[in-house]
């Protein structure tokens, strides 16, 4: 992985944030992504992203693609040949990796070219921005790791294009990744009180309503909570580990007055 997290946040770069916890992840993530620099032959990212927690990889919108193809389709009594054919930006195209004006993608499936356009670039872009984002996030490295794979494909081509852009500007502005860190960190205190009380994930949303809905609607929670949970399910550990960096963390939340639980 060509990008780390920056794990180091001053306090004042945290300050900033006092009052102002709840404000958007998606919204600093793509202020971030607006001051990335020009790559040769491309517009800026100017183009605003909205991605969420529960968002469809590219991965899975390829598989989506394949299970549409013509022999899958006969199976179910559709005949023909299923030929869809879109085409997106170039941005899309080289933050895909790819190579070229246009963004196409030739999937192939049973033998038979499948060609998708737009819902996979729409994808590519959620993606690279997800990877900006866990890129610079101080979680479990296992976690991240692992996470990192669902979002890397030959279509995303690893750190090349949008994502790389993107994180690497991420790294240029922590006092605005400093909340990104924060939300991440809301959603690891949130799980950490989970596995502590040792009740299930639904148990723990429905009695902690504002969790449930902050899980299911900021990509940052999400992550930071999955990663708790991550680090739970692979021992004792893992867990003393993660929950130690968490608590250094809100150490410094604490020092510069700043909300760090929901």
């Amino acid at each position: 992985m060509a990008i780390d997290a920056l794990k180091q946040y001053s306090l004042d770069d945290i300050k900033k944030w006092a009052g102002y916890e709840d404000s958007s992840t998606v919204r600093v993530m793509n202020q971030i992504r607006a001051d990335a620099p020009k790559l040769a032959g491309t517009d800026k990212l100017t183009e605003y992203v909205e991605f969420g927690a529960d968002d469809v990889t590219a991965k899975a919108t390829i598989r989506e693609q394949e299970e549409l193809s013509p022999e899958n389709l006969a199976l179910h009594g559709t005949p023909g040949v299923l030929h869809i054919v879109a085409a997106a930006g170039e941005e899309a195209a080289v933050g895909a990796g790819l190579v070229g004006a246009a963004f196409v993608v030739e999937l192939v499936a049973t033998g038979k070219e499948i060609i998708a356009g737009d819902e996979i670039a729409e994808a590519v872009k959620r993606d690279a921005m997800h990877a900006a984002m866990l890129a610079n996030l101080d979680l479990p490295q296992g976690y991240k790791d692992e996470t990192m794979t669902g979002l890397m494909s030959k279509y995303t081509d690893g750190w090349k294009g949008a994502a790389q852009r993107v994180a690497e500007q991420a790294l240029r502005e922590p006092a605005k990744m400093a909340l990104v860190q924060l939300h991440a960190d809301q959603g690891a205190n949130a799980a950490r009180r989970m596995c502590d009380a040792g009740v299930d994930r639904g148990a723990f949303f429905q009695q902690n309503v504002e969790a449930a809905r902050r899980y299911a609607t900021d990509p940052a929670f999400k992550q930071g909570f999955e990663s708790i949970v991550w680090a739970k399910r692979h021992g004792d550990a893992e867990y003393k580990q993660a929950t130690q960096a968490l608590e250094s963390r809100d150490a410094r939340y604490t020092q510069a007055h700043v909300r760090f639980s929901v």
